[in-house]
């Protein structure tokens, strides 16, 4: 039997002398790997940004945030406007499992003056 969170999995077993046991194997689970495919060129005039981002993992689903703001739900292609400066843009993948990426995928950029 696998337990409702898929980490375990409990079998039981009759021993020689007829007593029962219940054995339970956890797993690691797997993390998604998320990856941005495009976004804007390190250095640019342009305000607006255009992102996409994939995981190796299918069915997943993304959170996205730009600089300090807090992750939300996004798919992609996200598009972001900044105002001049130097941004970051992060993106985390969650697998269908509910396993979410610990390391989200970053791209760095810079809005020139105009």
């Amino acid at each position: 039997m696998v337990s409702p969170d898929e980490r375990s999995v409990y079998v039981t077993s009759t021993g020689a002398a007829g007593d029962h046991a219940i054995v339970r194997f956890d797993r690691e689970p797997s993390f998604p790997k998320t990856k941005i495919t495009k976004g804007p060129k390190k250095r640019t005039e342009k305000r607006k940004a255009r992102f996409a981002f994939t995981s190796d993992e299918e069915g997943s689903t993304f959170e996205c945030k730009v600089d300090k703001k807090p992750f939300k739900p996004c798919t992609s292609p996200k598009k972001v406007r900044v105002k001049p400066g130097r941004h970051v843009f992060k993106v985390e993948a969650t697998d269908p499992g509910g396993n979410t990426d610990p390391t989200p995928a970053k791209r760095r950029w810079r809005v020139l003056e105009d």
